[in-house]
């Protein structure tokens, strides 16, 4: 105390702190961010622990047992859905009612202040249905929350089924202490806040909704469930409630508990848990998952519908679903489990969970941090501020110098005026009023005199605003007091320093994350900045660091957490999102700052309707005069038969489309091939034959011996073929990869035939991507049954147009055949490669279990999807063949395990073959990863299954064809611009590494293209491809493959398909040409376009635009 009491010691300490101002301000700045780091670090961190007694063990035994009738009242709740267009009110009123539960309806509309283009509407009506459990057992004051949200397409359909198996399950149960309310709200979060408005008799977003007739006791605790797939290999905890509010950290606790006693793979942050905390790793795990935690909740919004529950002190959290995995795959009766045992425990409560923490940061689900070690690292920015504040207070009661002569004291500079301080701070708040106010409000005058929607009208004026907002206070200071004096700024430097760390203050007590997040970049220029700075860099400081750049700041760094890099016009396109999205949740919901932002690639794995005749296009840009002819594409168009959804990206219904290019004109054309597997589903409104990933039953309208026997029929190979179309003699065919191929008409785009390759060769199903030579000769590759009864793989070639006429698929035949690594399980084959003289072929160990694939199709039931298997420790081999004459080369070429499905191209250099391909890392299937309710997911999801997948990488490996001139241990490759290598190993084998020729985090270069014509099976130097954005196709790319320099092609929320080479008769140069490639922009007037690039360069030369929306194509061709 006596140095705080004694003046001379408090006029010493004043000055140490004056003196070492700057020193102490960098060292404190410096531990700031030292100590947030080591937040993840284990020693700050504290295990979980369960502290309400009342939850502090998990011995129940939880009974649930309807996982499947779950699944079936999904399929049930999806058929009603999409035959009333939306939410099946009077179906889950009468389901709920069936359930013994006490119903209820609420209906409720919003305008909302301006369209949401992510979502696309803008008036939005709906209804809530929700039904009463009564607790048999207490006074019916208290009450659980079990919510799904009804989502548009398929999503969350599992969700519902599993509320209402749920349901019916507690309903006979006797223990309940607490009213139990199941409740399925339309339009996600608008629908939420209805019901709890409602449900609390309040109103604070000005929301119209109907009273609600039946309420039940005080909530205590609520959880929602987002699943939208039959197979969960994963559940992820999401926790970030609205403005950064989270739910009692015993709530987290339970989840983790029930996971650990029912073996169930948790995430958070869609991150798995690690173990080995002391590594360098997993310090880097468990930071990347604290850092993103912190910019959701700095963010404000809500993450789930949980976050909605959060600001009425109702503990509450979301579930979701992932599907990744499948070999750590649970059922529906697991996770039925798994929240019968979290609400039996809720049950217990006998007051509001209360006893654990509200404020933490989580870098896993089994340790946390506490308020007491987070907020020193927010405390040591704010003594900057202080620091500061105390530096110029100091000076600013500092009197003046004596005259240098001595006579006389010097005259004092006079005070500056409280105009002076109280202008720029007024200013500044009036400009806050005017971004707070004005955006939403002048968008209709804004649409009126500018080009614009209303959308881009809302975050222009936001724009300006805040950019006049950052001149404006300054500027009028100057018209009122001129230059100003060393005093005035001083005095209002010291007012901005208090007031900052009074408002980050405050801000950090409310929403740590946000409040650290703005001080990290405010602090240091506001502690720093004077007016002897030069202007311009004080400008550009002042500028770079303000709080709409922190916004961008943080977009970047959210992408690069996720492994999603994106660039500078991709980051700023986000950026402009995430103001317009914040705007609109904080109208809707009182969200005060932003969200990330989804986009509409949910569009294009849509249902379509074929069209009656051609649609003419609106062309902008010049056509190439070469382009006469036709762009024929191949994909899936219809996704569901009657109430039966399909399941997977390869299992919709084969749709051609075709673009007509006719003098400079263009028009659309499209129509469903009709196959067997589509005119028998659409006759029969059901799925019909087995597809990829979806399993036909026997018709119910059979007696029940004749469904039984049904699965005594043996295999139907589906001919769905919706991946690709290519000529074989005068005739076109659509494929897929069956031994089924359908005879078409390029023209009319009429089926004409059915043909079975089975006939002609010994094949069991071919590829969709043959190798076609000048002449018209076509070789593809598929399984068979070899030598001794083992399977193999055959080359078949299909001779040229024959001159007798005849069909010359009659002609095929076997050239050479590849023996199998295995005798009853082939490799997956999608592709293979083709040199002037060899053919290459690679066996994955991505495996097809024949015995499996017989006996479990024709017994039980299944689909082709449950017949894959993966071993990492197989490895992958590679195969080569003379081409002239068929000759197999027993060289054992073998690499690490890769997944694998299409070759770029492959070529002789000087003994060796080189072969290029875009190589999937590790041995997991990625077809696993296609699911339509993965692909339709929200864009979070969509990037937390991604960041799980394998990660994509263009490869070249190079085989020596002379592997034996060498010793052992040797690389036998002596190509001087390839860094892959070749050594031959003790056992005979020649292990391989490739050359990485491009690789970026869960950025994909496929559906590979190359000037086919001149280059295939020959030296090459460009490749073109498909970009795929976590498995979102995004944008077109080329690849140089010799100097790995890239071009890329996008256009913001816009999906393109396989790009295509077409090259110009009279260029030279290998990439003399353009790129063809269908479009779809969900948002624009004109939704899908036919696109023509350079292939130089990647710029636009033209685009054909339609006003319809087209789904997602696989492969084609361009037909001159």
């Amino acid at each position: 105390m006596g140095l705080l009491s004694d003046p001379n010691r408090r006029k010493a300490l004043t000055n140490l702190l004056t003196r070492l101002n700057t020193p102490i301000c960098m060292v404190c700045y410096l531990a700031a961010i030292v100590w947030f780091m080591g937040l993840a670090f284990e020693p700050f961190t504290l295990r979980t622990y369960m502290s309400e007694n009342a939850m502090g063990s998990t011995m129940v035994e939880e009974r649930f047992s309807a996982g499947e009738r779950a699944l079936s009242t999904a399929k049930e709740f999806d058929a009603h859905k999409r035959k009333a267009g939306g939410m099946p009110v009077e179906w889950l009123v009468k389901s709920m009612q069936a359930r013994g539960l006490e119903v209820f309806t609420q209906s409720f509309s919003r305008k909302l202040p301006f369209p949401d283009e992510n979502k696309e509407r803008y008036m939005v009506h709906g209804t809530n249905v929700y039904g009463i459990l009564r607790a048999p057992r207490a006074p019916r004051t208290e009450a659980l929350v079990i919510t799904a949200p009804c989502s548009p397409g398929n999503s969350n359909n599992q969700a519902v089924g599993l509320l209402l198996a749920l349901a019916q399950y507690f309903r006979n149960q006797v223990y309940w202490a607490k009213d139990i309310i199941f409740l399925v709200n339309e339009h996600d979060l608008i629908g939420m806040q209805a019901w709890l408005e409602g449900y609390h008799h309040t109103n604070i977003t000005g929301m119209d909704y109907s009273p609600l007739q039946g309420r039940a006791g005080s909530i205590q605790a609520a959880l929602s469930l987002e699943l939208s797939s039959d197979v969960i290999t994963s559940l992820d905890l999401i926790l970030e409630g609205l403005n950064g509010q989270l739910p009692n950290l015993d709530l987290a606790n339970l989840f983790y508990a029930f996971c650990q006693k029912l073996g169930v793979l948790c995430t958070i942050q869609g991150k798995l848990q690690r173990n080995d905390w002391d590594s360098a790793e997993g310090y880097t795990h468990a930071a990347q998952t604290m850092m993103l935690m912190v910019l959701k909740q700095a963010c404000g919004r809500s993450w789930g519908d949980h976050g909605l529950f959060l600001r009425y002190h109702i503990e509450a959290a979301s579930i979701r679903g992932i599907n990744s995995f499948r070999h750590y795959k649970m059922d529906a009766t697991t996770i039925g489990r798994l929240l019968e045992g979290m609400v039996r425990k809720l049950n217990n409560l006998l007051e509001r969970l209360h006893q654990s923490y509200f404020f933490y940061l989580l870098p896993s689900l089994s340790r946390f941090v506490s308020i007491g070690y987070y907020m020193p690292a927010f405390g040591l920015l704010a003594v900057i501020l202080l620091l500061r504040a105390l530096d110029l207070w100091v000076h600013l009661g500092t009197p003046a110098l004596e005259a240098v002569d001595g006579v006389g004291e010097a005259e004092q500079p006079s005070s500056p005026g409280v105009l002076t301080v109280l202008t720029p701070v007024v200013i500044s708040h009036l400009t806050g009023v005017a971004l707070y106010l004005l955006p939403v409000h002048l968008q209709e005058m804004a649409v009126e005199h500018f080009p614009v929607s209303e959308t881009e009208a809302v975050v222009l004026t936001a724009i300006a605003i805040y950019t006049a907002g950052l001149a404006l206070p300054h500027n009028t200071q100057r018209l009122l007091s001129g230059e100003g004096t060393e005093q005035g700024w001083k005095v209002l430097k010291l007012t901005a320093l208090l007031y900052l760390a009074v408002l980050l203050g405050c801000t950090a007590l409310i929403n740590f994350s946000l409040g650290f997040i703005l001080a990290v970049t405010l602090v240091p220029i506001t502690a720093s900045i004077t007016p002897n700075m030069p202007k311009a860099l004080s400008a550009l400081a002042m500028v770079l660091l303000s709080p709409a750049f922190t916004i961008l700041y943080c977009v970047f760094i959210y992408q690069e957490l996720v492994e999603v890099p994106v660039g500078f016009s991709e980051g700023w396109m986000l950026f402009l999102s995430v103001i317009s999205q914040g705007i609109l949740d904080h109208a809707l919901y009182g969200s005060l700052v932003f969200e990330h932002p989804a986009g509409g690639y949910k569009k294009i794995f849509e249902t379509v309707e074929e069209l009656n005749e051609p649609l003419p296009a609106t062309v902008t840009g010049r056509i190439p005069s070469f382009i006469k002819g036709s762009l024929l594409r191949l994909g899936p168009g219809l996704f569901e038969v009657g109430a039966e959804p399909f399941y997977h990206l390869f299992d919709g219904q084969a749709l051609m489309h075709k673009f007509d290019f006719s003098n400079g004109q263009v028009t659309y054309f499209r129509k469903f091939v009709k196959t067997d597997a589509y005119v028998r589903a659409m006759t029969e409104k059901r799925v019909v034959i087995t597809e990829f990933g979806t399993c036909a039953y026997p018709d119910p309208c059979k007696n029940i011996f004749s469904r039984f026997f049904s699965y005594f029929k043996g295999v139907e190979v589906t001919d769905n073929c919706l991946v690709n179309v290519y000529p074989i003699g005068e005739d076109f065919y659509a494929v897929t990869e069956t031994n089924y191929i359908t005879k078409v008409n390029v023209e009319t785009l009429e089926t004409l035939k059915k043909v079975d390759l089975c006939d002609y060769v010994n094949i069991n199903g071919v590829t969709a991507h043959p190798h076609i030579e000048k002449d018209g000769t076509v070789y593809n590759i598929g399984n068979c049954m070899g030598k001794g009864a083992s399977l193999a793989y055959n080359i078949v070639r299909i001779p040229p147009k024959q001159k007798d006429k005849s069909d010359p698929i009659e002609k095929s035949k076997v050239v050479v055949q590849f023996p199998s690594a295995e005798r009853f399980k082939p490799s997956y084959v999608h592709s293979f490669g083709m040199t002037e003289n060899y053919f290459v072929f690679v066996e994955t160990p991505i495996k097809i279990d024949l015995l499996k694939f017989l006996s479990a199709w024709s017994i039980r039931g299944s689909n082709y999807m449950d017949c894959f298997e993966s071993d990492e420790e197989k490895g992958t081999w590679i195969h080569i063949a003379r081409k002239h004459p068929g000759e197999y080369i027993d060289y054992k070429f073998r690499t690490a395990a890769m997944g694998l499905f299409h070759h770029i191209n492959c070529y002789e250099d000087s003994g060796f073959i080189v072969v290029d391909l875009c190589a999937w890392k590790g041995f997991e299937f990625v077809y696993n990863y296609l699911w339509l309710a993965n692909l339709r997911a929200n864009w979070e999801e969509v990037k937390r299954n991604a960041m799980i997948a394998p990660q994509p990488e263009v490869r070249r490996y190079v085989l020596p064809l002379d592997p034996y001139r060498e010793e052992q241990g040797k690389n036998l490759i002596s190509l001087p611009y390839t860094t892959a290598t070749a050594t031959m190993r003790a056992d005979g084998t020649i292990w391989l590494e490739p050359e990485v020729l491009f690789s970026g985090p869960r950025q994909a270069f496929e559906f590979p293209q190359i000037n086919y014509k001149m280059n295939n099976g020959k030296n090459y130097t460009y490749a073109y491809a498909l970009g795929l954005n976590h498995f979102i196709p995004d944008r077109i790319c080329k690849l140089n493959v010799k100097t790995k320099e890239t071009w890329v092609w996008q256009e913001p929320d816009s999906y393109p398909s396989e790009p295509l080479f077409v090259q110009n008769p009279d260029g030279v140069d290998e990439d003399d040409g353009i790129l063809m490639t269908i479009v779809v922009s969900p948002g624009a007037q004109r939704p899908t376009f036919c696109l023509i690039l350079n292939a130089k360069d990647l710029s636009e030369v033209a685009r054909a635009e339609v006003d319809i929306i087209s789904p997602v194509t696989f492969h084609g061709m361009y037909k001159p």
